[in-house]
């Protein structure tokens, strides 16, 4: 999907960062994988040191980007020298909550990764509440709520929750996630 609606799809770098164990890692051998141990913290982590270009883009699978995101990430974030994060609409929040990471190589320098690797212990859970705290505190954030990446989480679709959405989204993963945004955020 990602694929289809990029207007360059050549010129986008794809790479899928994966669990040294997880079994439908096969499927994805012939694309640039990257393996590792840890959660989805380490994984996102590891794509972003790995990634060349100057624009870093968190993907997902429940995402669908709008068409030609790839030019209009480009466009909007402007000088690709500066410290910028891109706030876009999920499709569905109407707070602040930067769920998808889309930023310059640069603020990642800044940041020394993409999240906090602590929240690897609460499967990344509030692991974009403090990429947005901090970039909001850092006034590198671009305003583009226009362009809508929709988000198709059964949260907000209704749809049936798999065994690892559950597993994620777990009452316990907010409890820890929430406690190390505290920690690292007085």
């Amino acid at each position: 999907l990602w694929m289809k609606k990029a207007a360059d799809p050549a010129s986008v770098e794809w790479i899928y960062a994966v669990d040294d164990d997880d079994p439908k890692s096969d499927m994805l051998k012939n694309w640039g994988t990257i393996k590792g141990k840890g959660g989805c913290v380490a994984a996102w982590n590891r794509a972003a040191e790995a990634a060349r270009g100057k624009i870093i883009v968190q993907g997902s699978d429940d995402w669908d980007p709008p068409l030609s995101w790839d030019k209009i990430i480009t466009e909007r974030l402007g000088d690709l020298t500066r410290e910028s994060v891109l706030a876009v609409s999920d499709g569905h929040r109407k707070d602040q909550l930067l769920c998808i990471a889309i930023l310059t190589r640069n603020r990642l320098k800044k940041q020394g990764y993409l999240f906090a690797p602590e929240y690897d212990a609460a499967s990344g859970i509030y692991s974009d509440n403090e990429f947005t705290a901090r970039a909001y505190a850092d006034k590198c954030v671009i305003e583009a709520r226009d362009v809508v990446f929709q988000h198709n989480n059964p949260m907000f679709t209704g749809q049936p929750a798999d065994n690892e959405f559950l597993r994620h989204n777990s009452t316990t993963n907010y409890e820890i996630g929430k406690r190390i945004f505290a920690e690292r955020n007085p």
